[in-house]
């Protein structure tokens, strides 16, 4: 696992606004973000669960956002021989 910190400039200012701590896996996907925004003092934690076929594609990933699910994203991946 890496763990990776962003740290940036919205909307052009000259001060730090926001601040996200991201977490890999083994296969380069992030699979925890923590943002803190500055500005309004607020904190969002994300987790990312994905689930992968047999060739290490991933097929399904559940966004949660404080722990509650946002997002769901599935695919379909068709291998030839």
């Amino acid at each position: 696992l890496k763990n990776v910190t962003f740290e940036y400039n919205a909307l052009s200012q000259k001060k730090l606004t926001v601040k996200r701590e991201i977490i890999y896996n083994e296969y380069g996907h992030n699979i925890e973000m923590l943002e803190t925004d500055f500005q309004d003092s607020t904190t969002k934690l994300f987790k990312y669960d994905l689930k992968y076929d047999s060739t290490g594609n991933w097929i399904k990933v559940t966004e949660s956002e404080n722990g509650k699910p946002s997002f769901i994203a599935v695919r379909t991946i068709e291998y030839y021989k």
